[in-house]
C-alpha cells in the first residue's frame, strides 16, 4: 500500500479514455466504497468518511491531476492520529458525443495518509554559567510551526533568540547569580509541546586558604 505523506504532499493523478473531466475523491477505508459503487453514485460515501472533494478538473489529453499541498493542513485537521487507512477514487465523466454521455466510471486505489507526530527538545553546552560568560542552547524540533521561548524569572539570563521557525541554536548569558528556567512551547497544527530546561548563573567568588602564623623561636 503506498503512502501520501502531507508533510510532503505531491499531486493525485488520473486518466482516462474519452472522458470529459474528472473529480478526484479521498474518504476513509471502508469497504462498501469500490469503483463500481462511486461510479454509479459519487454521493454514496458517507459525510463522515469523506475527506476531500476536488473542483472538477477538465481533461487534458486524457489526462488530470490535483495538488493536495493547499489541502494539507485540513486533512491532517481530521486526522486522530499519525497514520489513517484512505481510500482515493477519481471519477470520469464521459464526452457528449460518446455514445453515453452519461456514462461515468471510477477507479479506487488505497493509501495511507501520513503526518508527522511532533517533537521538541532542549539541550545546552553547559547549564551553570559564569556570570560574564554564556551558554549555547539548542532547540530541536519537527512538526511544529513554530517555539516560544521564555526565561522565569527573566532577569537572571538573557536569551539571545526568543522566536524560531525551524530548530536553531541561540545564546543565554548571564546577568547575575541564580537560577532560572528556560520555557521553550511549540505550537503546531498537529499538537502543542512545552519543554523546560533549569540554567545557573554563578557570580564572581573569592577564596582564602586561610591564615597562620608561626612562632620564629
Amino acid at each position: 500500500m503506498a503512502d501520501i505523506d502531507l508533510e510532503k504532499p505531491g499531486k493525485l493523478l488520473g486518466s482516462g479514455l474519452n472522458a470529459k473531466d474528472y473529480t478526484f475523491l479521498i474518504m476513509k477505508d471502508q469497504p462498501q466504497y469500490t469503483a463500481q459503487a462511486i461510479g454509479a453514485n459519487p454521493g454514496c460515501v458517507d459525510a463522515s468518511d469523506l475527506l476531500l472533494t476536488s473542483p472538477v478538473i477538465p481533461d487534458a489529453g486524457g489526462n488530470a491531476s490535483f495538488d493536495i499541498a493547499a489541502s494539507a493542513v485540513n486533512l491532517k485537521k481530521l486526522m486522530t492520529g499519525p497514520v489513517l487507512a484512505i481510500k482515493v477514487a477519481v471519477v470520469g465523466t464521459s464526452k457528449a458525443t460518446n455514445a453515453d454521455p452519461l456514462k461515468r466510471l471510477a477507479d479506487v486505489q488505497s493509501f495511507q495518509l501520513l503526518k508527522g507526530t511532533p517533537t521538541l527538545a532542549l539541550g545546552a553546552q553547559t547549564t551553570t554559567v559564569p556570570v560574564g560568560a554564556s551558554t549555547i542552547v539548542a532547540v530541536q524540533f519537527q512538526y511544529l510551526d513554530t517555539v516560544t521561548l521564555t526565561m522565569s524569572p527573566p532577569d537572571v539570563f538573557q536569551l539571545s533568540k526568543t522566536s524560531l521557525v525551524k530548530s536553531d541554536t541561540l545564546t543565554a548569558t548571564p546577568l547575575k547569580d541564580g537560577t532560572a528556567t528556560i520555557t521553550a512551547s511549540g505550537t503546531g497544527s498537529d499538537g502543542n509541546l512545552t519543554q523546560t530546561l533549569d540554567l545557573t548563573a554563578l557570580g564572581m567568588s573569592v577564596t582564602l586558604p586561610g591564615i597562620g602564623f608561626k612562632d620564629p623561636t
